[in-house]
């Protein structure tokens, strides 16, 4: 193991893509503040603040997907032991997936079961919205990440 100011890495005789992949899809700044969220609700009534922890849910998924683009876009190791591209859909599609679940907390209105049943009911209908997505996104960050300059 090495950890360093510009970085590190644990070696391993043994790697797997989803284990790989896990920090770009997982958003753990988002899950902390779901969390934070969660145990100060259970002792306290802050329905008043959600509109803060809306924002914070907001900033800290911009953070996550930010840090995908930049990590993508130095081509990673992460990315290629299972393949760059199979990698990246992978990346995609969790994100997405997680997004759903993001948008359903948000809401107020949708619960997990109506995501997840909307989901498996409308199979073909969110695999093009994925594909759309993946489409804009990949557009969108190419065109991004071109006009990143390092300092």
């Amino acid at each position: 193991m090495k950890i360093s100011g510009k970085g590190g890495y644990i070696k391993s005789n043994r790697k797997n893509f989803l284990i790989l992949l896990a920090p770009y899809f997982f958003p753990l700044y988002t899950l902390l503040v779901i969390l934070a969220y969660i145990i100060i609700s259970y002792f306290y009534n802050i329905d008043r603040y959600f509109s803060i922890v809306a924002f914070a849910l907001g900033f800290t998924w911009s953070f996550h997907i930010l840090l995908n683009a930049l990590a993508i876009s130095k081509s990673q190791d992460d990315f290629q032991h299972a393949g760059t591209f199979f990698s990246i859909v992978i990346v995609i599609l969790f994100n997405t997936f997680i997004l759903g679940l993001l948008v359903a907390f948000i809401s107020g209105t949708c619960t997990l079961h109506d995501y997840f049943t909307a989901l498996s009911n409308d199979i073909p209908a969110a695999y093009l919205l994925i594909v759309t997505g993946i489409r804009n996104a990949g557009k969108l960050i190419t065109g991004h990440v071109k006009n990143i300059k390092a300092p």
